[in-house]
Protein backbone atom coordinates (compact mmCIF):
# COMPACT_ATOMS: atom_id res chain seq x y z
CA UNK A 1 0.00 0.00 0.00
CA UNK A 2 1.57 3.56 -1.01
CA UNK A 3 1.60 6.23 1.46
CA UNK A 4 -0.96 9.23 -0.30
CA UNK A 5 1.85 11.75 1.02
CA UNK A 6 5.08 10.08 -0.12
CA UNK A 7 2.99 8.93 -3.09
CA UNK A 8 2.38 12.71 -3.84
CA UNK A 9 5.87 14.02 -3.22
CA UNK A 10 6.98 11.34 -5.77
CA UNK A 11 4.26 12.83 -8.27
CA UNK A 12 5.86 16.88 -7.82
CA UNK A 13 9.43 15.62 -7.53
CA UNK A 14 8.71 14.00 -11.30
CA UNK A 15 6.64 16.69 -12.65
CA UNK A 16 8.78 19.56 -11.29
CA UNK A 17 12.11 17.52 -12.83
CA UNK A 18 11.70 14.17 -14.76
CA UNK A 19 11.90 10.27 -13.43
CA UNK A 20 15.16 10.07 -14.30
CA UNK A 21 16.62 13.06 -11.83
CA UNK A 22 14.25 11.43 -9.00
CA UNK A 23 15.80 8.04 -9.63
CA UNK A 24 19.10 9.24 -9.59
CA UNK A 25 18.20 11.28 -6.21
CA UNK A 26 16.55 8.62 -4.38
CA UNK A 27 19.31 5.71 -5.66
CA UNK A 28 16.64 3.51 -7.59
CA UNK A 29 16.30 2.95 -11.04
CA UNK A 30 14.03 5.01 -13.40
CA UNK A 31 12.01 1.90 -13.68
CA UNK A 32 11.46 1.48 -10.26
CA UNK A 33 10.41 4.86 -10.20
CA UNK A 34 8.21 4.20 -12.99
CA UNK A 35 6.49 1.21 -11.11
CA UNK A 36 5.80 2.93 -7.72
CA UNK A 37 3.81 5.83 -9.69
CA UNK A 38 2.11 3.18 -11.75
CA UNK A 39 1.00 1.55 -8.71
CA UNK A 40 2.45 -1.60 -10.33
CA UNK A 41 5.56 -1.83 -7.85
CA UNK A 42 6.29 -5.40 -7.38
CA UNK A 43 8.27 -5.44 -4.22
CA UNK A 44 7.37 -3.95 -0.62
CA UNK A 45 7.39 -0.20 -0.91
CA UNK A 46 8.81 0.60 2.09
CA UNK A 47 12.17 1.55 1.28
CA UNK A 48 11.79 2.78 -1.60
CA UNK A 49 9.35 5.83 0.08
CA UNK A 50 11.78 5.77 2.93
CA UNK A 51 14.30 7.13 0.01
CA UNK A 52 11.51 9.42 -1.05
CA UNK A 53 10.32 10.73 1.92
CA UNK A 54 14.12 11.47 2.81
CA UNK A 55 14.99 12.92 -0.24
CA UNK A 56 11.79 15.26 -0.96
CA UNK A 57 9.45 15.46 2.30
CA UNK A 58 11.96 18.74 3.52
CA UNK A 59 10.74 21.65 5.00
CA UNK A 60 11.92 24.72 7.30
CA UNK A 61 12.14 23.70 10.97
CA UNK A 62 9.05 25.90 12.35
CA UNK A 63 11.34 26.46 16.13
CA UNK A 64 14.79 26.81 14.05
CA UNK A 65 14.27 27.71 10.75
CA UNK A 66 16.52 25.47 9.49
CA UNK A 67 15.75 22.85 6.61
CA UNK A 68 14.93 19.86 8.13
CA UNK A 69 13.86 16.46 6.18
CA UNK A 70 10.64 14.67 7.27
CA UNK A 71 11.95 11.69 8.93
CA UNK A 72 14.06 13.80 10.93
CA UNK A 73 11.56 15.50 11.91
CA UNK A 74 9.69 12.80 13.33
CA UNK A 75 12.41 11.23 14.90
CA UNK A 76 12.68 14.45 17.28
CA UNK A 77 9.26 15.09 17.66
CA UNK A 78 8.60 11.47 18.61
CA UNK A 79 12.18 11.20 21.05
CA UNK A 80 12.13 11.34 25.09
CA UNK A 81 11.87 14.60 26.32
CA UNK A 82 15.46 15.87 26.84
CA UNK A 83 17.76 16.18 29.74
CA UNK A 84 20.60 18.57 29.36
CA UNK A 85 19.60 22.14 28.77
CA UNK A 86 16.43 24.31 28.71
CA UNK A 87 17.51 24.84 24.59
CA UNK A 88 16.95 21.30 23.95
CA UNK A 89 13.71 20.85 26.05
CA UNK A 90 12.50 24.31 24.48
CA UNK A 91 12.82 22.47 20.74
CA UNK A 92 11.58 19.26 21.88
CA UNK A 93 8.28 21.17 23.26
CA UNK A 94 8.13 22.98 20.09
CA UNK A 95 8.03 19.47 18.63
CA UNK A 96 5.05 18.83 20.28
CA UNK A 97 2.48 21.09 19.42
CA UNK A 98 4.07 21.52 15.38
CA UNK A 99 2.39 21.41 12.54
CA UNK A 100 4.75 18.76 10.51
CA UNK A 101 4.23 16.34 13.72
CA UNK A 102 3.43 13.11 12.15
CA UNK A 103 3.59 10.96 15.15
CA UNK A 104 4.57 12.49 17.80
CA UNK A 105 3.24 13.53 21.59
CA UNK A 106 0.80 16.71 21.48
Amino acid sequence: MNDAHTFDLAQKAVAATSMTAVAIAIGYSRTSVSLYLSGKYGAGVEKLEAAITARYDIYPCTHTGIEISGPDCTRRATAPRPFGGRAKEAHWLACQTCQHNKGGKS
